[in-house]
C-alpha cells in the first residue's frame, strides 16, 4: 500500500514539473513583442484573440511581418502555425529539448535543432553569447533564441551582428511590462 502511494505521488509531482516548465513563447490574448530591426526600423508582434478550432484554442498573432497567423503550443512543446490554406500545421519551434532548462536559459534553435545555453540575469541584453550560438552566427545559419516567459528575443542570419534581423527591446507578458 506504501509503494502505491509513493508511486502515485511522484506521478503526481511529475505532472507539476510539467505544468511548472517555462514557456518559451507565452501566448495570452494582449502579449506584445517589440523588435528593433537590423536596418535600425522596429518591428511588432501582437497576441490579438484567441479561437477555438475543433476543438483547439488557436491564437490570432500579428506576427513582425504584419501577416496574421493562428498559433499555439502543441502538447510535444512545440510553437506550430494553423495554416488554414493549405490544412495542415507547421512547426515554427521545437522546445521539447527545452524542458530541463531552469528560468533564465534561452533556448537556441539553428539548423532546425535546440539547444540550451545557460545565463544568468533577467534581460536578454545582459545575456552573454554561447558557444553552439555562436558557431550558428560564425556559420551564417539562421538562429532564433527564445528566453523562458517571455518568447523570441533575437533573430538572424548569422555572419556578423550587423545582420541580426530582430532584436527584442520592450514587451508585455502577462500584463507585465520589460525593458531589454
Amino acid at each position: 500500500m506504501r509503494w502505491l502511494r509513493l508511486t502515485a505521488s511522484g506521478v503526481i509531482l511529475a505532472g507539476l514539473m510539467l505544468a511548472a516548465d517555462p514557456e518559451y513563447f507565452p501566448l495570452a490574448v494582449g502579449n506584445r513583442w517589440e523588435y528593433l530591426t537590423g536596418g535600425g526600423g522596429a518591428a511588432v508582434a501582437e497576441v490579438l484573440g484567441s479561437e477555438v478550432i475543433d476543438g483547439t484554442t488557436w491564437f490570432q498573432v500579428r506576427w513582425v511581418n504584419e501577416k496574421q497567423v493562428l498559433l499555439r503550443v502543441d502538447e510535444q512543446r512545440r510553437l506550430v502555425e494553423l495554416d488554414r490554406g493549405q490544412n495542415k500545421v507547421d512547426v515554427w519551434a521545437d522546445f521539447r529539448r527545452a524542458g530541463a532548462a531552469p528560468i533564465g536559459t534561452r533556448v537556441e534553435v539553428c539548423k532546425g535543432g535546440a539547444g540550451l545555453s545557460a545565463s544568468a540575469g533577467n534581460s536578454a541584453a545582459s545575456q552573454p553569447a554561447v558557444p553552439q550560438v555562436d558557431l550558428c552566427r560564425l556559420m551564417g545559419w539562421p538562429y532564433t533564441l527564445y528566453q523562458p516567459s517571455v518568447g523570441m528575443v533575437e533573430s538572424g542570419h548569422g555572419g556578423d551582428p550587423g545582420r541580426t534581423v530582430l532584436r527584442l527591446v520592450r514587451a508585455r507578458i502577462a500584463g507585465k511590462d520589460l525593458t531589454f
